[in-house]
């Protein structure tokens, strides 16, 4: 027992693979010796890993088995997959608490940039604009001080041509500068009041315009979320989608650095419910190479002007694919 015990697991591990290598039923055990000899190697090797002590067969165990060579994941290592994205899409919210007055958006319509979505109910701010749009017309104030300067100049005039021919006093000629300035400074004070009234009545517009939701960009209404009801601007009430170019972004091996170019066309392979080949135009190729990866981004754009496609359909490029129109490039490593 004790020099079973200090066998070293090379040794161990020597003595038990010689024995399944030779595939010799009586070799080592006596029990071994009632097996049939008709058997095959394979069901001879795992007998005689029955007939092994605990310990040897917990170390054959534990020895690195020879990996089976999997055609599949090398086909799937030998493509680029992207997904065909909306190039453009958003979930409009509220910018402003408040309770929807009306729907404008019809959910699959197609928009145009600025048409109202969502409307809220703005009697509040419609009244707020319109104060401050009567109060930056308030002009009497202004046109009144630009009389005064007017009177206080003509005076000033009088007085100074009295001066030169001799006559006056001089501090009639002071008493004219002091009421000439105080009369321009009032005209200037009355333009800084207007000013602030016109600040104050865009702002009022610009507060309206937050209960106005409208299309950012030219797309589809993909989804109404609500409908009615009081909104705030945690909750998405609107999405929509450009659908009339769709984005795919590849992760490009770095070995392929150089071989794609903007504007080369590739022909993606799409899956359901396309199936079938998609051309794709390349559009952005970074120049920055992801260390951890060891890919760099390529961003491909598909031409759905017709809206035949859908968005969301995986897409493959193999790495076998060239360039369309002057095979300038090569996928194949």
């Amino acid at each position: 027992m004790r020099r079973i015990a200090l066998l070293s697991t090379a040794g161990i591990i020597s003595f038990a693979g010689s024995l399944l290598a030779s595939g010799d039923e009586s070799a080592p055990l006596n029990d071994m010796k009632h097996s049939n000899s008709g058997h095959q190697a394979g069901n001879s090797n795992s007998l005689a890993m029955a007939a092994l002590p605990p310990i040897y067969t917990a170390l054959l165990q534990q020895q690195p088995q020879q990996q089976q060579f999997d055609s599949a994941a090398y086909s799937m290592s030998n493509q680029l997959h992207g997904i065909a994205k909306p190039s453009n899409a958003v979930d409009l919210p509220s910018l402003v608490p408040g309770i929807i007055s009306e729907m404008h958006a019809i959910e699959g319509k197609f928009v145009k940039k600025g048409d109202r979505l969502v409307t809220l109910d703005d009697r509040v701010p419609q009244a707020r604009l319109k104060a401050a749009t009567i109060e930056a017309q308030l002009t009497g104030a202004l046109q009144r001080a630009e009389v005064e300067l007017k009177l206080a100049e003509n005076r000033l005039t009088r007085i100074q041509q009295v001066m030169r021919q001799g006559a006056g006093a001089n501090f009639e000629l002071i008493e004219a500068e002091g009421a000439r300035d105080q009369a321009v400074a009032a005209v200037a004070q009355q333009k800084d009041v207007l000013k602030a009234a016109e600040a104050n009545r865009e702002l009022a517009e610009a507060q309206l315009n937050q209960y106005t939701i409208t299309a950012p960009f030219d797309g589809l209404v993909t989804e109404i979320h609500v409908k009615s009801g009081a909104v705030d601007p945690s909750m998405v009430i609107v999405s929509m989608a450009n659908l009339a170019i769709l984005e795919v972004e590849l992760h490009v091996p770095s070995h392929l650095f150089g071989r794609i170019g903007r504007g080369d066309k590739l022909a993606l392979q799409a899956s359901a419910p396309v199936s079938g080949v998609v051309q794709s135009t390349v559009v952005s190729v970074s120049p920055i190479i992801n260390s951890a990866s060891n890919t760099f981004r390529c961003l491909l754009n598909i031409d759905n002007s017709r809206g035949q496609l859908p968005a969301g359909f995986t897409v493959t490029l193999p790495e076998n694919s060239g360039n369309g129109n002057n095979g300038r490039i090569s996928l194949a490593p």
